[in-house]
């Protein structure tokens, strides 16, 4: 990122606008294929649930335990991805509205100082918790994958396990590719913030008047 410009205001709006509109592209595409795969998720910790003493019996505590837990880690992220991802989209619509209507360099560069900051570091936590959720992803495809050793034992006491099984197991492959993708686009969009930051954190204030 050049670090001289004749406009150093309409340069950060420029480059914040172009990070949103990839920002919201990856929240109503890529991040809305994610959250339907894992839509099942939550009848399949309420059965889980339902017939963990049963379950146990048969797999052993530590199996169920990280079944349930991994998929209660899971649906911990979405929802604060999903609220992460709606408070950076709702602060870069405050960064542009404010500096299209500044007429005060001085406040305009002072009101970024304060505020790019914030934005970049919730681009970071995005990118933490998307990595996040791929390694719980993993450890429930392995407790998943433990799980359908017992598939034929189960499968006569409760009817409902093998599609369990199968549909846990095709979501975590189905995520694994998203969230990869997902990881590849908040690298970029993760850089390209810090670039901002340190942009922003070096631009001179200058004097009133």
């Amino acid at each position: 990122m050049a670090e001289t410009k004749d406009d150093p205001v309409k340069f950060v709006e420029d480059a914040i606008l172009r990070h949103q509109e990839r920002v919201q592209k990856f929240y109503k595409t890529l991040w809305k294929r994610i959250k339907s795969v894992l839509a099942p998720l939550k009848k399949f910790l309420k059965d889980l649930l339902a017939a963990a003493k049963t379950l146990i019996k048969t797999v052993g505590k530590a199996v169920i335990n990280k079944l349930t837990s991994a998929i209660r880690a899971i649906l911990d992220l979405l929802n604060r991805l999903e609220k992460m991802l709606k408070s950076i989209i709702l602060l870069g619509k405050r960064i542009l509205a404010t500096l299209r209507k500044a007429k005060d360099q001085v406040k305009a560069i002072r009101f970024l100082k304060t505020v790019v900051r914030k934005y970049v570091e919730f681009i970071k936590q995005v990118w933490a918790m998307i990595a996040d959720l791929g390694k719980q992803i993993s450890i429930l495809d392995a407790a998943v994958a433990v799980l359908d050793t017992f598939n034929s034992v189960l499968s006569f006491l409760f009817n409902w396990i093998s599609a369990l099984i199968k549909g846990i197991a095709m979501m975590t492959r189905n995520t694994g590719r998203h969230l990869k993708q997902g990881l590849k686009a908040f690298v970029k969009e993760r850089k390209e913030a810090i670039q901002l930051g340190r942009y922003v954190a070096k631009m001179p204030v200058p004097k009133p008047g």
